[in-house]
């Protein structure tokens, strides 16, 4: 019987080399769970430094962005200012001159040079950097040509655009395109005195715009010398767009000026 309860007490209280393996085990437990928290507290550490630098480097750019567009601004209030002192003194010139071939060619010449700072003045106005509105672009320059050419209130400038935006690089070309048919529209059109009608129609396509302008006058009679520089300036602008230019008249039932014009635009308008 003695011998029974030795093995019982045996079997139930157990060895050092066991009880040092369990202690070792856990021990090792342990540390493992210790390094896991050291990786985990690294990781978080190393997360929230990235966040903060990401965070930084993102002000930065927020900030450069906002210097960028401000420096753009004044850069093109700058030079609407200069273009329109320039502007003044054709103008004070253009009054000093007798002969009216050179006067011609000094209004001309502010019209044009108007019609460049009109384009500096609504990237101004807007804040924009890389686009401009064509419809706003294009109704005030309607509003300013007819204004430059004495208000004629027998002829009527009507101008019907889509709202979209064109980029910077499209739209002096474009601008002046637009100058010049409506300035030889208005100037020889309607050179016998007679009241008219002119229509800028501008229509948004996939890859750029149409253009058509459109007069009721003299038809034939009233287009410019085809060696001239306006009709050169026009052809030219109109290439500058991806596009020709093809006029098409009627002896005493108007011209038309068409131009399609081929551009990747960026965006509609909102």
């Amino acid at each position: 019987m003695s011998g029974f309860l030795q093995w019982l007490r045996q079997r139930a209280t157990p060895s050092l080399a066991e009880s040092a393996g369990s202690l070792a085990a856990e021990s090792a437990d342990a540390a493992t769970v210790s390094d896991q928290s050291a990786e985990l507290a690294a990781l978080r550490a190393n997360l929230a430094f990235q966040t903060r630098a990401v965070a930084e480097v993102e002000q930065r750019l927020a900030e450069a962005l906002a210097l960028q567009a401000d420096l753009a601004r004044e850069l093109h209030h700058r030079v609407k200012n200069n273009l329109q002192i320039v502007i003044s003194l054709l103008t004070l010139q253009a009054r000093r001159v007798e002969d009216p071939a050179a006067r011609h060619v000094l209004d001309q010449a502010r019209v044009r040079i108007h019609a460049i700072a009109l384009v500096h003045r609504l990237l101004y106005e807007d804040g924009e950097t890389d686009e401009i509105n064509a419809r706003l672009l294009t109704q005030r320059l309607c509003h300013e040509l007819h204004a430059n050419f004495g208000n004629r209130p027998a002829i009527e400038l009507a101008c019907d655009a889509d709202d979209f935006a064109i980029p910077i690089p499209v739209a002096m070309p474009f601008t002046l395109l637009i100058v010049e048919l409506v300035s030889n529209a208005l100037r020889y059109a309607f050179a016998d005195g007679r009241g008219g009608r002119v229509m800028v129609l501008l229509r948004q396509q996939p890859d750029g715009a149409h253009l058509s302008i459109t007069d009721d006058g003299i038809g034939c009679a009233s287009l410019p010398n085809p060696t001239g520089s306006g009709i050169h300036l026009a052809q030219a602008f109109a290439g500058q767009l991806g596009g020709e230019l093809n006029l098409a008249c009627q002896l005493e039932a108007g011209v038309q000026a068409n131009v399609d014009m081929h551009w990747q635009l960026p965006k509609t308008a909102a």
